[in-house]
């Protein structure tokens, strides 16, 4: 695997080609199965771990495996984050995410296959 100052550059050089580069969580785990306290802590951290890599703010967040059942944690993520998304296409904040099987992104000095 590269190294983290590698994926840190490589971070940085998608952000600067106009990617949104937004949290997904420190562990990816399953919200639902954890306290409200650990949720606020993987929410604000992957958060500040990314504005320090990147040097501009993170604005977006996806939730791992799925939106949680408790009203709380989805309040929460919207107090910390301004646009969040996720599976569960019930609730007015998310949206169906679909893969991607193959994307190219081409400019005259990079090319980067996401």
């Amino acid at each position: 695997f590269p190294s983290h100052d590698m994926r840190a550059q490589a971070l940085g050089e998608l952000s600067r080609y106009g990617a949104v580069i937004g949290s997904h969580s420190v562990s990816h785990r399953d919200a639902t199965d954890l306290a409200l306290e650990v949720v606020q802590e993987e929410l604000i951290l992957s958060k500040e771990i990314l504005q320090n890599v990147l040097g501009e703010p993170v604005t977006e967040f996806a939730w791992p495996i799925r939106v949680p059942r408790f009203a709380e944690m989805r309040k929460l993520a919207q107090d910390v984050y301004y646009c969040v998304y996720g599976l569960d296409v019930t609730t007015t904040h998310c949206i169906k995410r679909n893969p991607v099987s193959a994307l190219m992104y081409r400019d005259e000095d990079m090319e980067i296959a996401l």
